[in-house]
């Protein structure tokens, strides 16, 4: 029963809303009907018509307060007069097109920031993983106890430790970043170098995810040997084989060598390098080598009901039996245990903490901005609300037809912050990630995103509809018709909308610190000096497979000893000549690593004349007339050239601050040294010494740097750096645009070696620019916050001024009357604009000094707490400030007296 009626007295609310003429009309129809009825009953009693109808009237009453009456009990007026605040909302704004129009796009900017930032947010903390139960996957990474923020991958001995010593983990796996030569195709294509990674026995099984096509790794096919088979990424698959849905099966050539394809991963299948482009079997093997180079991303699973804390308790004690046994390479290292999602997508905490902070400021500041607005036109308002008042309107009703401006307003700001959010959504993949972390994924503008626009334009609303409702509601709007639109009752507004300015100038001079301090350390990224010249160069790189070249003999300091037959150094000196002959070249040389784009740098431990050990120092493998190439200043000696052959004596170049470092104070010209790579490699004379060239993007410092001849090198080598005797990166500088010449080059590279492709083909101005690029991409985002705080904070200083000089007008009048100077006038209008501007710079400062130092992690050689920026950023805000505040003070000195008075 109660059912029944609780569904017939919600058929009855949503005929009342959703059919409400033909309720009213149906209402009007059955009181039409019981007055006729009682006109009918009166003239059957003997009355005429007229008295008939008169004593129905009577009886039924006032027909419209029965009507209302009526309406009242389907308890839906709250729609009609929420429909009819909505209306009146709507046309008061298109009487205020310029207000409606600067607080709608104010509003816009800072919901669709908020938006964006926290949808990214959103997407990156709950969203689907391409892996299947994501939420009992974590990575093991190690650190080092002096240093436990920065996170290292694991070496061979820690992933075996992690495996076999520890019982919360359901399987582990690992990785290594992987390069191979993609044999030229069947139908012609042209040899290309991809990347990819080598997966151990376990890591596919862990991270469980299927194949689209085929199959994964076997244990037969890691017991194969060199990689028999393969597994394709998507996008190769589509972009290589034109999605041949028969690829299975199908055998090419990685690093010359015939390889067969067993399947091919979804769409959405990465796993920490954003670039593979394929899966190899890794077969690694529980030996002590290379303890210390900690180059594997290791992956595991927890089992069901094993939790975070007792997997990390576990890691702990494993990495303290390491240290013990492994006290060289793993005395002052720990584990520690990262939740998959983290690893992954942990790199965007510090940028997206950093954007929501400046959109919640632009927010707060459009609120601010908005709610003065709001206050200034309530002033003008003041006998319209008071006449309705007079006419019955409570104080609450008045305040709600306020708050649904408001609400309004913020929707229409929402509604424009939705293209925000979409410009914002295709922008902030642009951050680039670290190394080894995917790059953001696409995101598209889903429900959620809309929800939460609903959500923030609601929430703004009440923000800043909140003080204009509550000024209404405090007015005593019964005299306001009897006072002057200027009487005291105004004047009590300008405290609250001096705050709310001096809080938007506070909060805009945070952002524009932020701002100026990203932008500052960009500036100098970019102006760094690279000690040569990047415009005109083109780079490639050509790779040997290592299976020519090396093979392994033993071991050396705990690492695999490689025989280098035949050595790769021909191969390269044929290529290098038939490059030098391309037309349009004007120099070629070579250099074994990216030279200022290097990730991952050789270092080799020196040892000058007299056994004194110098540490670690970079090493790199350079052709004759490198530097005249790069054009970089040899300061001292001289370059390598046709001289510095294999039979001749071993030589070097050192850049300034090795010469420093290992020879102070002394001429290094002549010094000799010793690198403690391989038994059999020679001392070397130094013969130059060259500037300073940065070997990484983001290079904090200068580092030491040791060149020798590619010729000069010993026929064995140990691992990891005998890799770089089979790869060269080649500039070729050329007078116009370098990279015409890519074609010629890779035809030229082909007639020496058909099946050496060309990769990471670039001008050299992309290598030196990516950081600055990014870093810029970044500040720019923080500007356009910045920009507009500023412009909203200039608007409502605009306002405060204007508003003080309209409400003293009179006073102004009277006082230039009795002989009052311009300069006076300005002290009385401006010294209230002037100290509220100061209030807000000065809050703003200390707000400032202390939130930039957050920021400290993403400067590059600038100081969070800057002066010079402070000083700038004070220096703007004062000016945009004070030009905004001129026009209306300007007016205020320039009152006629006459027109003043005679208008009050």
């Amino acid at each position: 029963m109660i059912l029944t009626r609780f569904l017939r007295i919600v058929r009855q609310r949503l005929r009342s809303l959703l059919g409400k003429s033909r309720v009213d009309a149906e209402l009007s129809h059955e009181l039409a009907f019981h007055f006729d009825q009682l006109v009918r009953e009166n003239v059957a009693e003997g009355m005429n018509p007229q008295d008939a109808r008169r004593a129905a009237r009577r009886v039924l009453g006032n027909v419209g307060l029965l009507e209302e009456q009526c309406r009242d009990q389907r308890r839906t007026r709250w729609f009609d007069d929420a429909r009819q605040d909505a209306v009146y909302a709507g046309r008061m704004m298109r009487k205020n097109p310029a207000l409606t129009a600067i607080a709608a796009m104010s509003l816009a900017v800072g919901i669709g920031a908020n938006t964006t930032v926290l949808g990214v947010a959103d997407a990156m903390l709950f969203g689907n993983l391409p892996y299947r139960d994501s939420g009992r996957l974590v990575m093991i990474r190690t650190f080092a106890f002096q240093n436990p923020a920065t996170l290292s991958n694991a070496s061979l001995p820690d992933f075996f430790a992690f495996k076999e010593q520890t019982r919360s983990f359901e399987s582990v796996g690992c990785s290594l970043a992987d390069q191979k030569n993609l044999g030229a195709g069947e139908d012609g294509a042209a040899p290309e170098r991809i990347f990819g990674q080598g997966f151990s026995p376990g890591l596919f099984e862990t991270l469980a995810v299927q194949p689209l096509l085929g199959r994964t790794f076997t244990e037969a096919d890691y017991r194969r040997g060199p990689p028999a088979v393969v597994v394709l990424s998507h996008g190769l698959w589509r972009r290589y084989f034109r999605a041949d849905p028969n690829i299975l099966g199908r055998h090419i050539r990685l690093n010359e060598a015939s390889t067969e394809i067993i399947g091919v991963m979804p769409p959405d299948f990465r796993f920490a390098e954003e670039r593979a482009e394929y899966w190899v079997p890794m077969n690694v093997t529980p030996t002590p080598l290379q303890a210390g180079v900690r180059y594997f991303i290791v992956a595991a699973r927890l089992r069901k009901g094993a939790t975070p804390e007792s997997a990390q308790a576990e890691l702990s004690n494993v990495a303290t039996q390491l240290a013990a046994d492994y006290p060289e390479t793993h005395q002052g290292w720990g584990a520690r245990l990262q939740p998959m999602r983290e690893a992954l997508f942990g790199w965007t905490r510090e940028a997206l903490v950093t954007l929501e902070a400046a959109a919640i400021l632009v927010l707060l500041i459009a609120c601010a901005n908005v709610a003065a607005l709001l206050l200034a036109r309530g002033s003008t308002r003041r006998r319209e609300l008071a006449m309705r008042a007079a006419l019955g309107a409570g104080r609450a009703r008045i305040a709600r037809q306020m708050i649904t401006e408001s609400l309004l307003l913020a929707c229409i700001g929402g509604a424009l912050g939705v293209a925000v959010t979409w410009v914002g959504l295709h922008a902030l993949p642009l951050i680039t990630p670290p190394p080894n972390a995917p790059r953001l994924p696409e995101i598209p503008l889903n429900v959620r995103m809309l929800l939460m626009t609903g959500l923030t334009s609601v929430l703004t609303g009440l923000i800043f509809g909140v003080s204009p409702a509550l000024a209404v509601v405090r007015q005593d709007l019964s005299v306001t018709l009897k006072t002057s639109p200027r009487g005291k009752g105004m004047r009590t507004q300008y405290p609250v909308r001096g705050v709310l300015v001096a809080g938007q100038v506070a909060f805009a001079f945070v952002l524009v610190v932020g701002a100026s301090l990203l932008l500052k350390s960009a500036a100098r990224l970019a102006g760094r000096e690279l000690h040569f010249d990047p415009h005109g160069l083109a780079t490639f790189e050509v790779r040997l497979p290592t299976q020519r070249f090396m093979h392994s003999i033993g071991s050396y300091h705990d690492f695999p000893y490689m025989a280098l037959d035949p050595p790769p150094a021909p191969k390269f000196e044929r290529i290098l000549d038939r490059l030098r002959r391309v037309p349009g070249t004007d120099a070629v040389a070579g250099i074994s690593g990216p030279p200022v784009n290097g990730f991952i740098v050789p270092t080799l431990a020196v040892t000058v004349d007299g056994g004194r050990a110098s540490g670690d120092t970079s090493y790199f493998l350079v052709t004759p007339h490198f530097f005249a190439t790069m054009r970089a200043e040899v300061v001292r000696g001289r370059d390598f050239d046709t001289r510095d052959t294999q039979g001749a004596a071993w030589v070097a170049v050192v850049n300034e601050t090795a010469a420093h470092r290992f020879w102070p104070g002394q001429d290094p010209l002549g010094q000799r040294f010793s690198l403690d790579s391989v038994p059999d490699d020679r001392p070397r004379e130094v013969i130059g010494v060259v500037r300073d060239i940065p070997t990484r993007v983001r290079e904090t410092g200068a580092e030491p740097v040791i060149y020798a001849s590619y010729l000069q090198q010993p026929s064995r080598y140990r691992l990891p750096w005998a890799n770089m005797l089979g790869q060269m990166t080649f500039v070729v500088r050329a007078p116009g645009n370098p990279m015409a010449l890519v074609p010629a080059a890779r035809k030229a590279v082909a007639e020496i070696d058909s099946e050496l492709p060309l990769s990471n083909i670039a001008p050299m101005d992309a290598y030196t620019g990516v950081a600055v690029r990014d870093s810029f991409y970044y500040a720019l985002a923080l500007s356009a916050f910045a920009s507009v705080a500023a412009f909203l904070a200039a608007m409502g200083a605009y306002g405060v001024a204007a508003y003080a000089v309209a409400q003293r007008t009179h006073e102004i009048g009277i006082r230039v009357a009795l002989g009052a100077r311009p300069v006076q006038v300005f002290r009385i209008v401006g010294r209230q604009t002037v100290l509220l501007l100061g209030a807000g710079l000065g809050t703003g400062w200390v707000a400032a000094r202390s939130l930039s130092r957050l920021l400290a992690s993403q400067l590059w050689q600038v100081a969070p707490t800057d002066p010079s920026v402070f000083a700038a950023a004070f220096l703007v805000l004062a000016v945009v400030a004070g030009l905004a505040c001129a026009g209306p003070l300007r007016r205020g000195m320039q009152v006629n007296p006459v027109l003043a008075l005679r208008t009050e």
